[in-house]
């Protein structure tokens, strides 16, 4: 599924300098989101699976991964932000509650996932991504 026009004009100075395994897990996220807003479950899920072996290959970078990550809760795409927050609420509440909470005021399948993050991150029930299975 391509990217909505906004989006991908904005990859190339949004994602300056990040590595390759972030930018694609932007772009997965942004296809994922997309695609489940459309109803489009097998281009959901393809993006889901695109997501999963791009953050296998984030974990195994450098240490220095997590802050080019986090530069994805400023991004331009709410798809895309409210996915990275999802992940990040593990390691960085801090900066990814915020997130999550703005989102979730918003209309659309992204504040519907922002809320139930939230609602199971409270509850104590979010698993981390590298536990769900």
């Amino acid at each position: 599924m391509p990217l909505s026009n906004e989006v991908a004009k904005s990859l190339p100075e949004v994602h300056m300098g990040i590595d390759k395994e972030i930018a694609g897990y932007a772009l997965a996220a942004q296809r994922h989101g997309e695609a489940t807003r459309a109803g489009d479950s097998a281009a959901a899920n393809q993006a889901y699976r695109d997501l999963d072996r791009y953050w296998k290959k984030i974990q195994l970078a450098d240490a220095d991964w997590k802050a080019a990550f986090l530069d994805l809760l400023e991004d331009e795409s709410p798809f895309v932000r409210a996915m990275a927050a999802a992940y990040a609420i593990h390691f960085e509440p801090t900066l990814a509650v915020p997130v999550l909470e703005a989102l979730s005021s918003e209309a659309g399948i992204h504040g519907f996932n922002a809320q139930m993050a939230l609602k199971l991150w409270n509850r104590g029930e979010l698993l981390p991504p590298w536990q769900v299975r």
